[in-house]
C-alpha cells in the first residue's frame, strides 16, 4: 500500500512539472510573437 501511494506521489509531481514546463514554453512562444 505504501508503495502505491509513493508511486502516486511521483506521478503527481511529474504532472505538476509537466504543467510548469508547458506554461514556460507557452510564455516564451508568446513573447516571440509579441516582438
Amino acid at each position: 500500500m505504501a508503495k502505491t501511494s509513493r508511486n502516486r506521489q511521483l506521478f503527481v509531481e511529474a504532472e505538476e512539472q509537466l504543467c510548469i514546463n508547458v506554461t514556460v514554453l507557452t510564455k516564451k512562444h508568446d513573447q516571440k510573437y509579441l516582438r
